[in-house]
């Protein structure tokens, strides 16, 4: 699962075509619900890529962590 990284309170704005897709698909601030509806249908894992600033939805098997992204695997 690859959402969309939460808005950061950051005095930059990101690129034009980025904001607008934001607009256009909203925010992705039903994560928690997505990863449950895919742990159920996951045949064998489901890997979430964060923001490694980002809570943790639930403990993950083990974190895949970088400077800029965090992988989970549930």
């Amino acid at each position: 699962m690859d959402p969309m990284y939460p808005d950061l309170n950051k005095s930059s704005q990101p690129k034009k075509e980025m904001q607008i897709l934001r607009k256009l698909l909203g925010s992705d601030d039903n994560v928690d619900e997505l990863l449950a509806i895919a742990r159920v249908v996951a045949k064998k894992k489901v890997i979430l890529k964060n923001n490694p600033r980002t809570k943790l939805i639930l403990k993950p098997k083990h974190s895949l962590k970088s400077k800029s992204v965090r992988f989970d695997v549930y």
